[in-house]
């Protein structure tokens, strides 16, 4: 993880995480032809990258579950603002994050961290993309999932308004939380049961 390991090292590291997975799938009595990605904030970024560079070189993944995903270089969009001292995390941190991530301003744009930017979002795996409403990343979550949607993804998208950025992390404490994790379950069983 950065800023150890800078950009692409994170994305590397899971791709062959993935591929180990589905080439070993049989040790586990798991079924290759369901594997998902899934993960939250810069989890959620690179859950997003792994679909689309599994999409394009395999293999096939069975669905995506973003929550409240960085997928975006982007820091002017008006939730970034709107949220810049909101708890949890603060707009204004995501400046220094992305200067751990990747630290040359210029690799920004490239898709393989910023996903939004990807020149195409077809053939991608359905998806879930949950946002929090007190969050920055929420303009961007949402803008992703609309990506999606137009490139004729199916995509579910959540939005809980309350809730501030790290609220899935609480099921046993937020309703919400618990809402949201049962939804993502609720996702993951249909794609799987799908296959």
């Amino acid at each position: 993880m950065a800023p150890e390991s800078p950009f692409p090292a994170a994305v590397s590291d899971c791709l062959v995480a993935l591929k180990w997975v589905v080439e070993n799938a049989h040790r586990f009595d798991g079924d290759p032809t369901r594997v998902a990605v899934g993960g939250d904030s810069a989890g959620g970024n690179l859950a997003a990258v792994i679909a689309l560079s599994a999409r394009d070189s395999g293999p096939e993944l069975a669905f995506q579950l973003l929550i409240y995903p960085v997928v975006d270089s982007d820091l002017n969009r008006d939730s970034y603002k709107t949220f810049a001292n909101a708890p949890m995390l603060p707009g204004h941190r995501m400046a220094y994050f992305w200067e751990q991530y990747v630290p040359n301003p210029d690799e920004r744009a490239d898709w393989r961290c910023a996903p939004f930017r990807a020149e195409n979002h077809m053939g991608l795996p359905p998806a879930l993309v949950i946002s929090a409403g007190i969050d920055p990343l929420v303009d961007e979550g949402r803008a992703y999932a609309e990506k999606l949607m137009s490139s004729g993804v199916q995509v579910e998208y959540k939005l809980f308004p309350r809730m501030t950025h790290a609220f899935f992390q609480a099921p046993g404490l937020l309703d919400d939380a618990r809402i949201a994790s049962n939804a993502a379950g609720a996702a993951l069983r249909t794609a799987f049961g799908k296959r």
